[in-house]
């Protein structure tokens, strides 16, 4: 096999590697050979090696609002927000004309320069091709220092764990025949899409092989580095490490145990992949937390003072600390944008023209609970908003008609004024509302106006890219004191956080108890988790009776992920993969309702409508049926799979 590699021919370009990968490198992550060489040649020089490792970073895709139209798809394409249709790949995506060759997630970038954002297909598997390659070769290969032997090993198994990881989550199962360096002249008739169980446990075994090969100082659990709060980085944030790769083992597990994934599969393996999925979640947080790793729960800039009990996790969100600071995350992009988040935020700012990409939804408002302050300032007590099991009473026609707990309605909310009550700190600090200030320029809050009329007025017309469609606008990831003339960089997008390794513990916990019909154990153990994220924001723990209720946990544990992980990328998988492969998304995507405010005198008037003011039919034509829960695969793959093996590739729905 070795041989074999050998007579490979890979082509490594200064631009591709430099220019994807990154923006400032240091260290090992600064080396590019030139031209045309073979493996041999590169296995032969240690500046070579490392820059073959640095070629397995290139395509780490940069998240955020990178996509079209400084927009974020995965939150635009879910019921968290809506998007500028003005984008044509969004267009047809809410109009339901998107093909497996015109998709937003596959080709909405027609520049080099964020290349890395589109055809997932090819490019992450053409990563773990070149991940594997490396991970053969360096055995034998020249390098200068030891432990960089193992440690470079160690980083192109995360890595190539990372982008099998993100193919399953667009596509589901995938074959992976990539995992070993065939000739072109290789027979693919017998090749088989494997199940994402068997991707996940190929994922384990890499990260495990990672974490197992090196020590801690070899492979260490978190990087080091001074940041910077302008839109240079060091480089080193970006690199994999053991926290990496446990974070990564423990989600794809979750993910292969969810519903999506696991269609005529029998109740008892079930029960045993949940039984999985919450072990390797458990070894994976007291991992974490043995290495130091902890919810970021004191926020240290006066900036964010204002957030009162949710300015710990603003500054997890907008900030971007070192990691002696913060210790919550785990692994980081090192891409910063100018300013793009607080310029996309609201419209009219001073001294600028962007547009605002996204709106936040009304059923994202909706999410965020409903609570009791004491006189000494602490909340006492919290109930969702709606009933969770059944959230809207016009679900099948549209979102205009919420299922209000009789427990919110006895705090205080009420239709005709619902932003009087007090709800869940971390709605302040991620959504702006009408009468909500931000601070711009240090010296200046603004005040939002999204009644009609308003500075920031909800309109109605699909060409206008400034104001919103919803009534609402996005705060998190602001940075306060921003301006045109202070265009302080975004933070750095966050891969993963201790928080979602604690969610998914929970949930882990919570549906092994369930798939057993019940363990007040497991259903505490989740509980535990949940109240660690709520304990930040001086949420109190969840009901003992809530607790005893496996059902109710789900609920209660899909809802604190909506609102812990809102615009960071969570929620359009979480819907996707807790669906049964034959059913859709229309419970959650079909319809998306705006609050339209009337001002009169100083009085203001509230009133659900949905989006554009459309009055029959979805909210949206596409995205909610079936065929969307889950990308098409490269249509010229999957003919000349179909050729090899006679079987069909596509995924459900696509041609």
């Amino acid at each position: 096999m070795e041989n074999k590699i050998m007579k490979i021919k890979l082509i490594i370009s200064i631009f591709l590697i430099a220019g994807f990968c990154f923006s400032s490198c240091s260290d090992i992550l600064d080396k590019s050979p030139d031209g045309r060489i073979d493996l041999e040649q590169i296995f032969k020089d240690n500046d070579r090696v490392a820059a073959l490792l640095n070629q397995c970073y290139s395509f780490l895709p940069n998240k955020s609002i990178n996509y079209t139209g400084w927009s974020n798809y995965p939150t635009v394409c879910s019921d968290e927000a809506w998007g500028y249709v003005g984008d044509e790949y969004l267009a047809g995506y809410y109009g339901n004309t998107v093909t497996s060759t015109n998709h937003p997630f596959i080709n909405s970038y027609g520049s080099q320069a964020e290349s890395n954002m589109i055809d997932y297909w090819r490019r992450y598997f053409s990563q773990i091709r070149i991940c594997t390659q490396f991970i053969n070769g360096i055995d034998n290969a020249t390098v200068d220092e030891p432990r960089n032997r193992k440690r470079w090993k160690a980083e192109a198994y995360v890595l190539r764990a990372y982008y099998l990881s993100e193919l399953v989550k667009w596509y589901g199962s995938i074959p992976l025949n990539n995992m070993e360096l065939y000739e072109l002249t290789h027979d693919y008739s017998t090749a088989v899409r494997n199940s994402v169980w068997e991707v996940a446990e190929a994922i384990e075994a890499d990260c495990r092989a990672a974490i197992n090969g090196a020590s801690d100082i070899e492979f260490p659990y978190r990087n080091r580095f001074v940041p910077t709060q302008t839109s240079g980085t060091t480089g080193e944030e970006l690199r994999v490490n053991k926290a990496v790769a446990w974070t990564l083992m423990a989600k794809m597990y979750l993910f292969a145990a969810s519903d999506l994934y696991n269609k005529g599969v029998p109740e008892d393996v079930r029960r045993e992949r949940w039984k999985k999925a919450y072990e390797i979640n458990k070894e994976a947080v007291s991992a974490l937390e043995a290495n130091d790793f902890k919810l970021f729960t004191e926020h240290t800039i006066d900036a964010y003072n204002d957030f009162g009990k949710a300015a710990a996790f603003y500054q997890i969100n907008a900030s971007y600390d070192a990691p002696t600071v913060d210790k919550e995350t785990i692994w980081q992009n090192n891409r910063r944008s100018p300013s793009s988040w607080s310029l996309n935020s609201i419209p009219g700012l001073p001294g600028t023209s962007m547009y605002v990409a996204f709106w936040p939804s009304q059923e994202l408002v909706d999410a965020f609970e409903v609570v009791e302050y004491d006189p000494a300032g602490n909340i006492t007590k919290a109930v969702p908003l709606l009933n969770l099991r059944d959230p809207y009473l016009d679900g099948e026609t549209g979102h205009l008609n919420p299922n209000l707990n009789p427990e919110a309605i006895s705090l205080g909310y009420k239709e005709t004024d619902p932003y009087e009550v007090k709800r869940d700190p971390r709605l302040y600090a991620t959504i702006l509302r009408n009468g909500d200030k931000i601070s711009w320029n240090s010296t200046n809050d603004i005040t939002v106006e999204s009644y009609v009329g308003g500075e920031h007025s909800i309109v109605f017309v699909s060409g206008n890219a400034k104001n919103s469609k919803t009534g609402y606008y996005s705060r998190k990831f602001w940075r306060p004191g921003v301006s045109d003339n202070n265009r302080m960089s975004d933070p750095a997008w966050k891969y993963f956080r201790l928080a979602e390794v604690k969610l998914n513990l929970a949930e882990a916990a919570i549906e092994y108890a369930i798939a057993k019909g019940g363990d007040l154990n497991l259903q505490k153990e989740g509980a535990a988790q949940i109240d660690d994220i709520r304990k930040r924001v001086g949420m109190p723990s969840l009901p003992t009776a809530v607790v005893a209720d496996k059902d109710e946990m789900r609920l209660r544990l899909r809802n604190e992920r909506r609102i812990e992980f809102a615009f960071e990328e969570h929620r359009f998988f979480d819907v996707r993969r807790w669906t049964d492969a034959d059913g859709d998304l229309s419970a959650t995507d079909k319809f998306m309702s705006a609050m339209e405010i009337t001002e009169s005198g100083g009085t203001y008037k509230y009133k659900r409508v949905h989006v554009n003011k459309k009055e029959n039919g979805p909210t949206r034509a596409g995205g909610w049926q079936n065929k969307y829960l889950l990308l098409p695969i490269d249509r010229e793959d999957v003919i000349r799979m179909r050729n090899a093996t006679g079987v069909e590739w596509q995924n459900p729905g696509w041609n």
